[in-house]
This record gives structure tokens, C-alpha cells and sequence, in this order.
């Protein structure tokens, strides 16, 4: 079941919820998330990118700058919003 808080998110609903904060609806699901957008370089990210580790079916974050944040877990607990420097991003869309 999805997430999307307010105590508690899983990484789709962490950028659903985020992108619904900042006035844009976008699917509310990982691989529907990864579809919806144009794709951009991974060397090209810009804060707000939605990106994925793995695939976009298992897993998606929001690009900072400087790393990417996401939901680790949907428990509710206060530490699974995690930011991570850098990180392993093999795919990018950028919401528009």
C-alpha cells in the first residue's frame, strides 16, 4: 500500500507529496513517476530531479544537490527521510 504521510511516507509517496507541496501533480507511484517525465543525464541533475538507485519500479528519491533525499522506510519513524551525498543515481527524470 502506498504512503503519503503525514506521519509516515514510501519513497514514491515522499516525491508525490513533495512535488503536490510545491503546486504539480505527478503519479503517485515509482515506475508511473519514471515514465511521466523526460529522462535527463545523470550528470546533468538539477534539485528536484526525481531519480532512482535501482529501477524505477523498486525504488525513487529527489536530487538536492549534492546527493538526493528519499524515504527509507514507511514506518513511522522520524529518521527514514534520509539525505545521502553523492550516491549511486542510474536514472534521472526532471517533472516539468
Amino acid at each position: 500500500a502506498e504512503r503519503f504521510g503525514p506521519d509516515c511516507f514510501d519513497c514514491s509517496g515522499l516525491t508525490y507529496m513533495s512535488w503536490r507541496a510545491g503546486g504539480m501533480e505527478i503519479p503517485k507511484v515509482s515506475g508511473a513517476q519514471g515514465s511521466a517525465f523526460p529522462h535527463v543525464d545523470t550528470g546533468s541533475l538539477q534539485p528536484g530531479d526525481l531519480i532512482t538507485t535501482s529501477s524505477w519500479g523498486a525504488h525513487v528519491g529527489i536530487w538536492v544537490g549534492g546527493g538526493y533525499v528519499h524515504a527509507t522506510t514507511y514506518r513511522n519513524n522520524p529518521n527514514a527521510v534520509k539525505f545521502v551525498p553523492g550516491g549511486s543515481v542510474v536514472d534521472a527524470v526532471r517533472p516539468s
